[in-house]
């Protein structure tokens, strides 16, 4: 998005800038041969069960930590 008034200019521009015959060559990543034998554990899969029961313990632990800083603040 440019003004009218430099639109030949930013034509002009692109035109330098925008390569379609060469391929860029990527860097290689430092670590791709590691990456490409790594035995690391996958990702979890708790299913829909597992989810609800995770929501379910953390939610029963926030409130019992609340309900614990309510009980000491009572007793002060």
């Amino acid at each position: 998005m440019v003004h009218a008034s430099r639109a030949e200019q930013a034509t002009a521009l692109l035109a330098e800038t925008m390569v379609e015959d060469e391929e860029a060559e990527w860097p290689e990543v430092a670590n791709a041969q590691y990456l490409e034998e790594g035995r690391g554990a996958r990702a979890r899969n708790y299913g829909v069960l597992g989810a609800y029961g995770r929501a379910i313990f953390w939610s029963v632990g926030i409130m019992a930590v609340a309900f614990g800083v309510f009980l000491l603040l009572r007793a002060v």
